[in-house]
């Protein structure tokens, strides 16, 4: 495996073999991190789907973060579709949160899986449903309402876990 060379002792030998292993560890973990952050970046681009091309960079990072958040506090995954046309509910397991928004039609539909449902109660997603985005569509700010649904969900969700 090494090389000897006439004038190297064994010292010299044991350290260049250690930092053989050394560089190949240091690409290993490298690799891995690269792999995580990406496999968590296709991921998290999944959970948006923007057909209006409306949302920044920098709103569309504010959720991703949020959805990571929500995977990773409370094993929720969340699903957001902002199309031009009438929305449709997807097929959706017992654990993700959709929300669908078709500013074009002023349109909203959110679905909570069925324990979040009965812990947030039925009054807090009619809210969301036919209130809250009202304003946000007459000003034609609908990102904004949308930021600040998030985070009412985020704050209902601590207010439970709390206590």
């Amino acid at each position: 495996m090494f090389i000897k060379r006439r004038n190297d002792n064994i010292v010299m030998q044991i350290f260049r073999g250690l930092a053989l292993v050394a560089v190949f560890m240091a690409v290993g973990v490298l690799f891995w991190k690269h792999y995580d952050r990406t496999i968590t970046t296709i991921q998290s681009r999944q959970s948006i789907w923007d057909q209006t091309k409306t949302l920044t960079d920098k709103q569309k990072k504010s959720i991703y973060n949020f959805s990571a958040l929500l995977k990773k506090r409370y094993g929720l995954t969340l699903q957001l579709k902002i199309t031009t046309k009438r929305i449709y509910i997807p097929q959706l397991d017992s654990k993700t949160i959709f929300i669908g928004l078709s500013p074009k039609y002023k349109e909203v539909i959110v679905r909570f899986p069925p324990l979040v449902e009965k812990v947030l109660g039925v009054e807090f997603l009619r809210y969301l449903q036919e209130q809250h985005f009202v304003p946000y569509f007459e000003n034609g700010n609908w990102p904004q309402g949308l930021g600040e649904a998030l985070s009412l969900i985020g704050q209902k969700l601590m207010e439970i876990e709390n206590g």
